[in-house]
């Protein structure tokens, strides 16, 4: 349910270039693989398919949340 607010609000911020969209697209994923791979590894409900390309997906938002922090910086300093 919170996610149905959340990703959304950091898809708004995200096309808005606001530093906070980083930061918070960074937190929900954060928490949504620490849910995931507990579920994952104490209940077993989870496909291991959804896990791994979860966990693909925060690499790529861990490698793009500095330069998207720089790049949106730059913008509002101009």
């Amino acid at each position: 349910m919170t996610l149905t607010i959340l990703d959304p609000a950091t898809a708004v911020l995200i096309i808005c270039r606001r530093r906070s969209g980083v930061v918070l697209g960074s937190a929900v994923i954060v928490a949504d693989i620490a849910v995931n791979w507990t579920v994952f590894a104490v209940v077993g409900e989870l496909s291991y398919f959804g896990v791994i390309s979860q966990s693909l997906f925060a690499l790529l938002i861990v490698v793009t949340a500095r330069p998207l922090w720089r790049w949106f910086g730059q913008m509002h300093d101009a």
